[in-house]
C-alpha cells in the first residue's frame, strides 16, 4: 500500500483529542459508512479501523505519519467485519499491536492476533485517561472506550449516531443490551462517538432516547400479545408493517431478542412458536 503518490484525507476533529476517518461501506446497516477513530495527538490508539478497505487504510496511516503520531494500539469496540476486518492489515503497517474482549462461546468473528481486552483496562491519552467499559447486549463482545476528559464515549455499534442499533439472537442479548445502556446513561458522557453515524454532542439526551425506545418496543410487544397470543413472524407483521420486506429479517431478531428479554422477566411464555403473555388462559 503505497501512500507516496496520496493526500491524506482531512478527518473530522472530536472536542480536539480525537479524529474520525469514516469508511466508503455506506449501507443499510453501517449507514454513512464505519467510523475510525484516531484518539490521542502523539501517543495515539485507533478505535475500530474498519473494513479491510486500501483506500480507507492508507488515509489513516498517511495522516498519522503527516501528524507525526505513534500508535500504541489498535482498540475494537467488537468483532464484526465492518469494524475489525482492517486490524491485522493496519497492524502489519503501524507495527502496532491490536487489543479486543474475547467472550465465548461467541469470539471475534474475524480472525486477528489480538491480546484480551481486561475489563476496566486504562490508557493513557495526553492528560486523560482512555477507560475500557464492558457494553454486551449487540454482541457478548462489545465494549466502549470512555476517554475523561473531555468527556467522549465510543461506542461502536452500541449506539449509533442515527437510527437504533439491532440486538438480535443468537449473538443479541436485549437484557445485557439494556443493562449495558444504563451502565452509558450513569457515565454521563458529555458526547457519542459512535461506530455508525455523526458524532452525537446530546450524550444523555441520545441515551435516553436509547432506553425510551427499548421500553417502548416491550410495551408494544406485551400489548400485542395480550390482544392475541402470535408467532414472531406474525407480531413482525403487526409491529413492523411499515418496514422494508427486505428488513424485516432483522426485525424478527428485534423481536424476538425482546420476548427473550421479557421471558426472563417472567412476562411472556411460549409454546412452540406461540408467545403468550403469562397470564394468559385460554
Amino acid at each position: 500500500m503505497s501512500s507516496s503518490f496520496r493526500k491524506a484525507s482531512e478527518p473530522t476533529e472530536v472536542l480536539g483529542v480525537a479524529y474520525r476517518f469514516t469508511a466508503s461501506n455506506a449501507g443499510p446497516m453501517t449507514l454513512q459508512g464505519t467510523n475510525t477513530y484516531v484518539v490521542g495527538r502523539e501517543q495515539a490508539y485507533i478505535v475500530d479501523p474498519g473494513p479491510d478497505d486500501d483506500r480507507h487504510l492508507s488515509s489513516l496511516v498517511d495522516w498519522v505519519n503527516t501528524t507525526h503520531r505513534t500508535v500504541s494500539a489498535i482498540l475494537l469496540t467488537h468483532g464484526h467485519p465492518d469494524h475489525a476486518l482492517g486490524a491485522m492489515h493496519l497492524a502489519q503497517l503501524l507495527h502496532a499491536p491490536i487489543r479486543a474482549a474475547d467472550s465465548a462461546p461467541y469470539p471475534l468473528y474475524v480472525a486477528t492476533n489480538h491480546a484480551t481486552l481486561q475489563p476496566d483496562a486504562v490508557f493513557g491519552v495526553e492528560n486523560g485517561l482512555l477507560r475500557v467499559v464492558a457494553t454486551p447486549g449487540h454482541t457478548p463482545d462489545s465494549v466502549s472506550y470512555f476517554l475523561d476528559p473531555p468527556g467522549i464515549i465510543f461506542t461502536g455499534d452500541t449506539i449509533l449516531g442515527q437510527g437504533s442499533t439491532l440486538v438480535a439472537p443468537p449473538e443479541g442479548d436485549m437484557t445485557a443490551y439494556v443493562a449495558s445502556l444504563d451502565v452509558l446513561r450513569r457515565m454521563h458522557p458529555r458526547c457519542i462517538a459512535p461506530g455508525h453515524g455523526p458524532i452525537v454532542n446530546d450524550a444523555d439526551g441520545k441515551i435516553r432516547e436509547y432506553i425510551e425506545h427499548r421500553q417502548q418496543r416491550e410495551a408494544e410487544l406485551l400489548g400485542a400479545l395480550t390482544e392475541v397470543p402470535s408467532s414472531i413472524p406474525s407480531l413482525v407483521a403487526r409491529l413492523y408493517a411499515d418496514t422494508p420486506l427486505e428488513l424485516q429479517e432483522l426485525a424478527a431478531g428485534s423481536v424476538h431478542a425482546g420476548l427473550q428479554k421479557l421471558e426472563c422477566e417472567g412476562q411472556v411464555r411460549h409454546e412452540g412458536e406461540v408467545w403468550y403473555p403469562v397470564e394468559f388462559r385460554q
